[in-house]
C-alpha cells in the first residue's frame, strides 16, 4: 500500500499536538505492486486482533508472540510457525503482505457473481430527439465490455417501474401502494416490501426467497442476449424534464432483487441511467410542477422534500452494504439508532450503485450521490448521452472482473486512536466489537469531535470501513494523539485491506504495517536509553522534528477533505461561512506556528510604501497560503454559492477518491503555454495570458477539465458559443488536433480519470472557465461598496479574510500579517 501522512512524526507532548492544526491524518492507496505473498490465514494477537508482522517479536521455545501494538505476549497456535514467510530475514522496507486465503468449501463459489443490473429510465424529450439512441448506443457499448459469463438484468422504468425476465415482464408502480402512503418510509414497512418481493417471486423460474438461485430464476441474462433486449426498448416521449419519473421505486426494486435474494455471498454492480429527477414515490425530488432546490433553499430549509428523500437514498447505501432492509431503515430515520449497532454478516449480498445521467438540469444527486459514495461507485455527471465526454468516461469505468468487497480495519498501537475516515465507504462495526468482540467504545477509538465536523452528524465510533469497489480511488483515516499514552515513544499502525478477488475466485488479505517515529523518539538513536530523551533533548529542537516531517501537499489534500465533509454535513443547519472561518483561521495559525515568519524592511523608494511592515515566510511553507488562495476561489470544492447542489456533490464525489498529486492539480489548477511540442508551465496570472502575440495557445489543467484557450484578436477560430466536440473529437482542425496531442502525451496518458476537453478562445463564452482561475494582477483594487447580503454570508468576523478579488500576493501579504499577531486560542 501506499500511505502518506500529513505529518511524518508524531507529537510527543500535548502542546505539540495542538499545534498541529488538523487532525493526524493519512491518504491510503491500494497501488497494484507485487509484494510477498502467503496462501494460509495471517497469524493474530490474540489479545487485539493485530496480525504479526515484521516488527512482532517471536519466541519460538515457548510458543508466543510479542504484539508492538498491545505491548503483551500472545501464545500462538499449534502448527502457526514457523510460516512460510520468515518475518524476522525481512528489512523494514517490506512491511506489506498479502494474504490468499483457503477456500471455505462449505461456501459455493458460483454464488458469488459478479451481477451487473441496469436501471435504466426511458423517457426521452421531444427536443433531444436522438438522446434514447444514443443511450441504447452506450448501454450496448458498456454491455459488450462484460465478460460473456457476466450475468445482467434489466430494469426500465419512467412513471412505472418494469423488472426483466425470460418468463414476463412484471411492472411495479407507485399506483400499487395506498395513497396516504409515505413512500420515503417504505424501507419500514413490512406489507409494501412484501408486495413488491411477492410479484417478484411469483414471477421467477424458482423460489428465489428461500434458498433457490438467484441467478437461475431468469432476471438475468447473458450480456448478448441483454444487448438485443437493450435494441428493442422504446422510449416514452415526453415535453418535460421533470416527468412523473420513480426513479427511486427503480432503484429500490433493484436493491430488493440483489439483497433480498437467499444467494449467500452474492456480489453486484448496479448502473443507473436517467435524463431526470425522482419526481414521484419513495426518494421524490422535486414534484413536477416545483422548481428543484438551490443551496439556497436547502440552507435555509425550504426544500422541503430534501431530508426524507436523502435519507431514502442512504438508507439503500445501506442495504447495499450489507445490512438488512430494517437495519439500514432504522440507521437512516432514526436519530437514536447507529450503523454500528448492527453487525454485517459476512455472506450478505453487497453491491456497488453507480449513478450515470445526462440532463440539462439538474437530477437529484445531491440526494442521491450517497448511494455511490457509500458503496464506492461511480458517477458521471454530462448534460447530454451523446456527448463523447459522457461516453469516454462511462467506457473507462465499464465493468470487468474487479476486486469487490473491500473492507479496510485500522489498528493502533499505544498513543494513537483511529478518528474517523474521509472516503468513499460506509462504516461496519469496530474489529474490537465485531465477532465474539463486544466492546461498544474502546481506548483505541476516539470519540473527540473537533471543530471540522458537523454538530449534527452522526459519528459512528469503529475502525472497520466497507470501501465496496475500492478500485483506484485513495482513502483517508483520521487519528488522535494522546501524547500521555504515547510517552514519546514510537507508533505502529496496521491497515488491513480484505477483498474477493474475482481473478483468483478467494479472498485476499494485504497487511501493511507501519512504524512512525515521535518527535523524542527521532532522538533515540543519538541519546542512548529512551528514560534519558526528555532530558537531553529540547522544545526547539523537537519543534524542528516536527516541522521536517510535515508534507504540505498531503496536509491541504486532507484540509480540503476535512472541509467538502463540513459543506456537505453542514448546508441547511449551521452557516456556511463558518467552513470559509475554519479554512482561514487554520491557515493563519500553522503559518504562525511553523512558518518562520520574518519583518522584512521594504526597499522601495515609494515614502508611503517604506512605511509598510512587510513579512516573509519560510520557503518550505510557502505553498500553503497559496494553496489556501486557490481553494478559497475554487468553485467546484468551497467557493461553491455559484453552482447547483447537483454540481457541487459530483466534484466532491471526484475530490473525495484522489490521491496527493490530483487533489493538488484540482485545488491549484495548472497552466501551460504551447511552445512548439511540449507544454511549459507558467504563473496562474492573468498577466500570463496578456500582452502576447496572436496565436498562442495556452492549455489549464483543472484535473476534471482541460481548458484549450487560444490567445487571439484577429484570425479566430470559428467556435459554437458552447459545444464544440466536433472540433476537438471529430479532430477537424489541424493545429488544435496537434494541441491534442501534446495534452494527450502529457497530462491524460497516465490519468485513470478522463477529464473533459473544452476549446475556446480570447472573446469566448468559455473563456471564462480559465479567466475565473487566474488571480489579478497586484495592483488591482477590489471594489469595496456594499452588497447585498447572500445565503452563505453573515456578519464578517473579523478574523476572516474578507476580499474575494484580491491577487495571490496580496492574499499571502494579508495571511502573514495575520498570521503574525495571531493570538494561541483553542485546539481544533
Amino acid at each position: 500500500m501506499e500511505v502518506k501522512f500529513n505529518w511524518d512524526a508524531l507529537p510527543s507532548t500535548k502542546l505539540e499536538a495542538s499545534r498541529l492544526s488538523t487532525p493526524l491524518g493519512c491518504l491510503i492507496r491500494k497501488n497494484s505492486a507485487k509484494v510477498p505473498t502467503l496462501t494460509s490465514f495471517p497469524t493474530k494477537c490474540s489479545n487485539c486482533g493485530a496480525f504479526t508482522s515484521i516488527y512482532t517479536k517471536y519466541d519460538t521455545t515457548s510458543d508466543t508472540i510479542f504484539c508492538p501494538f498491545c505491548q503483551s505476549n500472545s501464545k500462538l497456535e499449534t502448527g502457526t510457525y514457523p510460516q512460510e514467510i520468515d518475518f524476522q530475514s525481512i528489512g523494514e522496507s517490506d512491511d506489506t503482505f498479502d494474504y490468499v486465503l483457503p477456500t471455505d468449501i462449505a461456501q459455493p463459489i458460483v454464488s458469488r457473481g459478479p451481477v451487473v443490473l441496469f436501471v435504466v429510465d426511458t423517457y426521452q424529450h421531444v427536443e433531444c430527439p436522438k438522446e434514447m439512441a444514443a443511450l441504447k448506443k452506450r448501454l450496448i457499448e458498456c454491455i459488450s465490455e462484460i465478460p460473456p459469463e457476466t450475468p445482467v438484468g434489466l430494469i426500465t422504468f419512467n412513471r412505472d417501474v418494469t423488472l426483466h425476465s425470460k418468463i414476463s415482464d412484471i411492472d411495479i408502480s407507485v399506483d400499487d401502494f395506498p395513497s396516504t402512503s409515505d413512500l420515503n418510509d417504505i424501507l419500514g414497512n413490512k406489507p409494501m416490501l412484501a408486495h413488491i418481493l411477492l410479484k417478484i417471486a411469483n414471477n421467477s423460474k424458482n423460489n428465489i426467497w428461500k434458498g433457490q438461485n438467484l441467478l437461475q430464476s431468469g432476471y438475468f441474462f447473458s450480456p448478448s442476449e441483454l444487448i438485443q433486449r437493450v435494441n428493442e426498448l422504446s422510449s416514452m416521449p415526453t415535453r418535460s424534464f421533470k416527468s412523473e419519473r420513480a426513479s427511486g421505486l427503480a432503484l429500490l426494486v433493484a436493491s430488493l432483487l440483489l439483497s433480498s435474494a437467499s444467494s449467500s455471498s452474492l456480489l453486484g454492480k448496479v448502473m443507473f441511467f436517467s435524463s431526470g429527477p425522482c419526481t414521484i414515490g419513495p426518494g421524490l425530488v422535486v414534484k413536477s410542477a416545483e422548481n428543484i432546490r438551490t443551496h439556497d433553499d436547502i440552507a435555509n430549509m425550504k426544500a422541503r422534500h430534501f431530508a426524507d428523500s436523502s435519507k431514502f437514498y442512504r438508507a439503500l447505501s445501506y442495504v447495499a452494504c450489507g445490512y438488512t432492509l430494517s437495519q439500514a431503515n432504522d440507521a437512516a430515520f432514526s436519530l437514536n439508532v447507529s450503523l454500528t449497532d448492527f453487525a454485517v454478516k459476512p455472506s450478505a449480498p453487497k453491491f456497488s450503485i453507480n449513478l450515470f445521467f445526462g440532463a440539462l438540469d439538474q437530477v437529484g444527486l445531491y440526494e442521491m450521490s450517497p448511494m455511490s459514495s457509500g458503496t464506492g461507485g461511480s458517477i458521471i455527471f454530462s448534460d447530454s448521452f451523446e456527448s463523447h465526454s459522457f461516453g469516454s468516461k462511462l467506457m473507462a469505468i465499464t465493468p470487468t472482473l474487479s476486486d469487490q468487497d473491500n473492507c479496510i480495519t485500522v489498528m493502533t498501537s499505544t498513543g494513537l486512536k483511529v478518528s474517523y475516515s474521509l472516503n468513499y465507504g460506509t462504516p461496519y462495526q469496530s474489529s474490537y466489537q465485531y465477532g465474539n468482540a463486544s466492546n461498544f467504545h474502546h481506548q483505541r477509538i476516539s470519540d473527540t469531535i473537533t471543530g471540522f465536523e458537523s454538530s449534527l452528524r452522526k459519528r459512528y465510533f469503529t475502525n472497520r470501513w466497507y470501501l465496496g469497489d475500492l478500485r483506484d480511488s485513495v482513502s483517508c483515516v483520521l487519528f488522535e494523539v494522546d501524547p500521555l499514552a504515547l510517552n514519546g515513544k514510537d507508533v505502529y499502525i496496521q491497515f488491513q485491506l480484505e477483498w474477493w478477488s474475482h481473478e483468483l475466485q478467494k479472498r485476499v488479505i494485504r497487511s501493511s504495517t507501519l512504524r512512525k517515529q515521535t518527535t523524542l523518539s527521532t532522538f533515540l538513536g543519538k541519546v542512548g536509553e529512551f528514560s534519558k530523551i526528555t532530558k537531553k533533548v529540547s522544545e526547539s529542537a523537537r519543534h524542528k522534528a516536527l516541522l521536517s516531517s510535515f508534507n504540505p501537499d498531503t496536509w491541504i489534500t486532507i484540509l480540503t477533505r476535512l472541509l467538502i465533509n463540513k459543506i456537505d454535513t453542514t448546508l441547511g443547519f449551521e452557516s456556511f461561512e463558518e467552513v470559509i472561518d475554519i479554512m482561514d483561521s487554520t491557515l493563519i495559525r500553522i503559518t504562525n506556528l511553523f512558518g518562520n515568519i520574518q519583518k522584512e524592511a521594504s526597499v522601495s523608494e515609494n515614502p508611503f510604501e517604506k512605511l509598510k511592515t512587510l513579512y516573509s515566510i519560510d520557503e518550505h511553507f510557502k505553498s500553503l497560503p497559496i494553496y489556501g488562495y486557490y481553494l478559497r476561489r475554487n468553485p467546484q470544492l468551497v467557493s461553491i454559492f455559484n453552482s447547483s447542489p447537483d454540481e457541487t456533490a459530483y466534484f466532491h464525489h471526484i475530490f473525495m477518491g484522489l490521491g496527493v498529486e490530483e487533489s493538488c492539480i484540482f485545488i491549484q489548477p495548472k497552466l501551460y503555454e504551447v511552445c512548439g511540442r511540449a507544454l511549459s508551465p507558467r504563473p496562474l496570472l492573468t498577466t500570463s495570458i496578456q500582452s502576447k502575440d496572436d496565436g498562442i495557445f495556452y492549455v489549464l489543467d483543472t484535473y476534471h477539465t482541460i481548458i484549450i484557450y487560444l490567445h487571439c484578436n484577429k484570425n479566430k477560430l470559428r467556435l459554437h458559443s458552447s459545444d464544440n466536440d466536433d472540433i476537438i473529437y471529430g479532430r477537424k482542425l489541424e493545429k488544435i488536433n496537434r494541441i491534442l496531442d501534446i495534452v494527450e502525451s502529457e497530462l491524460t496518458t497516465s490519468r485513470t480519470f478522463v477529464p473533459k476537453l473544452v476549446l475556446t478562445q480570447t472573446g469566448h463564452s468559455q473563456a471564462r472557465f480559465l479567466l475565473s482561475r487566474l488571480s489579478p494582477p497586484n495592483n488591482i483594487l477590489v471594489d469595496g461598496k456594499k452588497t447585498k447580503r447572500r445565503w452563505w454570508q453573515r456578519e464578517k468576523l473579523q478574523k476572516q479574510i474578507t476580499k474575494e478579488d484580491i491577487s495571490s500576493e496580496k492574499y499571502l501579504e494579508e495571511v502573514l500579517t495575520r498570521a503574525h499577531s495571531f493570538k494561541i486560542q483553542d485546539d481544533f
